[in-house]
């Protein structure tokens, strides 16, 4: 059967086209945004990447974590007393 000289392959083929390219696009935009935050490096993997290639002492490595470790500390304590 035809439609307007189209046939029900080429209505189907159409179809397919305008449904899939916006579901393709919005899996792609989610899929991206959870490699994000998987890729989502802490302060201290800073520390850790600076320390083995060299650009910080040992000592500025060890200042570093006690900061980080303290600044940790002191917002847990921030939040247990604002509830």
């Amino acid at each position: 059967m035809s439609y307007f000289g189209i046939g029900i392959l080429e209505i189907l083929l159409l179809a397919m086209l305008i449904l899939g390219i916006p579901i393709a696009a919005i899996i792609l935009s989610r899929r991206g945004r959870l490699e994000k935050k998987q890729t989502a490096k802490t302060p201290i993997d800073v520390a850790k990447e600076r320390y083995a290639k060299g650009e910080i002492s040992k000592t500025e490595f060890d200042e570093m974590w006690q900061n980080l470790i303290a600044q940790k500390e002191r917002r847990g304590e921030e939040s247990r007393r604002n509830p």
